[in-house]
């Protein structure tokens, strides 16, 4: 047997290729067997045994032989700073999670706003949810896995541990200097695999909201003038 070949069975071959988001290979067996791979790292294939009619090899028949796909995609959230762009004025929750048949491969979430908001007065808050044991589906009674209140500057700084950047007033482009910090879940924004991965078929998402359910206002009680939104930098892939 050749030594970088390892033999496993199908449920772990399913969930190291989910994990890593590999492409996956199919042969003729028998009869009434197929045989599966996985390049994995360091010149290793996994390999299984799988009955033709199982229903799950039968499942992810059309992903067999071929490349995965993964689409960069930006997606915003709505700007918390004006009620009108939200989907009603008298709530400002924002959901964020994948089409159906698809999973979001979260690289990192930007977080943008004037440099005089507060969030003192009306605190910014994001729940993710995530399947509790990755094999049953969120539902009304799963509680959020992590819980983020942001009441100032200073906490998005300190939670993230990351940098912040300030962005001068530019001509045709903003009348105030804005702030944007970055919350990074992958290694790199080239990364496959990453620490906020939302899978549809979990029904996993991010929730994002106001504490007051009204717009975000400046330090003098004023609306804001430039936009305060967030970017979720995904990768979107098949989720099978």
């Amino acid at each position: 047997m050749d030594n970088n070949i390892i033999e496993t069975d199908f449920e772990k071959l399913l969930e190291f290729r989910a994990s890593k988001n590999l492409p996956i290979f199919g042969s003729d067996y028998n009869t009434t067997d197929a045989k599966l791979y996985i390049q994995a790292e360091n010149s290793i294939v996994l390999s299984c045994i799988v009955s033709k009619n199982n229903s799950k090899f039968k499942s992810i028949l059309k992903y067999l032989n071929k490349p995965i796909r993964m689409d960069s995609l930006m997606l915003e959230s709505h700007n918390f700073g004006d009620s009108t762009s939200w989907s009603s004025t008298d709530n400002s929750l924002f959901v964020f999670k994948p089409y159906d048949g698809y999973k979001l491969i979260v690289t990192s979430i930007v977080a943008r706003m004037p440099i005089d908001v507060n969030l003192e007065v009306n605190p910014i808050t994001f729940k993710v949810y995530l399947s509790l044991d990755g094999v049953t589906p969120v539902d009304e009674n799963t509680p959020p896995c992590i819980i983020e209140t942001y009441r100032s500057i200073k906490d998005l700084v300190n939670i993230s541990n990351s940098t912040l950047v300030v962005i001068d007033e530019v001509t045709n482009l903003s009348n105030t200097k804005m702030l944007e910090i970055k919350f990074r879940y992958a290694d790199s924004d080239l990364s496959n695999s990453s620490k906020l991965t939302l899978n549809s078929s979990l029904n996993e998402r991010v929730d994002v909201m106001l504490e007051n359910n009204t717009p975000v206002l400046d330090s003098n009680g004023n609306a804001l003038e430039e936009a305060c939104y967030s970017i979720f930098n995904t990768k979107r892939v098949y989720d099978f």
